[in-house]
């Protein structure tokens, strides 16, 4: 699937203002207290920065996003590959 669109430039248009979080009200106590220590759990998680993978990282911020738990910098990213350059250095 990634061989058919990774030479296709593709337009991704975000509409966040339909975007929901989680509302505390609109659950019991029980519900309130597991999202607070999953959130305190993942922002200790993200402040160690110790992911083996960048997806991982992904995950756990839009968790941490949809819990109202602040993270910065925040940015929703275009799916796929991410592209990293490497250039070699030669040394005679």
């Amino acid at each position: 699937m990634y061989n058919r669109f990774r030479f296709e430039r593709i337009t991704i248009t975000l509409f966040v203002k339909d975007l929901s979080l989680f509302v505390t009200e609109e659950y019991n106590d029980d519900i309130n207290s597991i999202a607070d220590s999953v959130g305190a759990w993942g922002f200790k998680l993200y402040e160690e920065e110790t992911f083996p993978r960048e997806d991982y990282r992904e995950l756990l911020e839009l968790t941490l996003v949809y819990l109202g738990v602040p993270v910065f910098p925040f940015a929703f990213r275009k799916p796929g590959r991410s592209v990293i350059v490497i250039h070699p250095v030669f040394s005679c």
